[in-house]
């Protein structure tokens, strides 16, 4: 017969240093499981620094050609990595890519994508801030919430396009005043 983890009698000063010693193990196991994914992850950045620290000319315009003609959000990454290949070149190789014009192109192709965006998504804002009533009642409450979460989801650049925020703004004083009146907390 031999022992068991089960016929020990439960709350018992062994029963609980069983379970402790599980506690433990799972702890190493965690441990153990997050060194292996960093262990990956600084593989990943070994093997990048090596590509990037011997690149040639030749290989940024190869990773240069390699980009679409159309450029579209999707093609960002790929054009900050070819612009990060070609920053990481000494000087004298950056002198011998053929293709720098390309990348310029691409990246401003990605600059005016992203500025459309931007403004996008500030119009979007906007929209919502010149959609609140120019006197605000309780009922306004949550448009007004709508509105001011919608300011703060944007970028900082994007928030710089937003021209109304001062009507956004005396909405909320102005819903803190009625909040006063009535005696809310909130």
């Amino acid at each position: 017969a031999g022992w068991h983890p089960a016929t020990l009698p439960l709350n018992s000063p062994a029963f609980n240093a069983l379970e402790y010693d599980w506690s433990q193990i799972n702890k190493l196991r965690l441990t153990w499981w997050n060194l292996n994914a960093a262990m990956a992850e600084l593989t990943i950045l070994v093997d990048n620094i090596r590509l990037y620290k011997n690149l040639t000319a030749e290989q940024v315009d190869e990773m240069i050609a390699a980009l679409p003609q159309t450029i579209t959000k999707e093609e960002e990454e790929s054009v900050k990595e070819a612009r990060d290949a070609y920053e990481r070149l000494p000087s004298e190789q950056k002198t011998l890519v053929s293709k720098l014009d390309v990348l310029k192109a691409a990246e401003e192709a990605l600059a005016k994508i992203n500025a459309k965006l931007d403004a996008d998504a500030a119009k979007t804002v906007e929209d919502k801030i010149a959609a609140l009533p120019r006197t605000i009642t309780p009922k306004d409450d949550a448009a007004v919430k709508e509105a001011r979460a919608a300011y703060d989801a944007l970028t900082s650049k994007q928030k710089r396009l937003v021209k109304n925020l001062a009507k956004l703004q005396a909405a909320e004083a102005d819903l803190e005043k009625l909040r006063k009146q009535r005696g809310d907390i909130n």
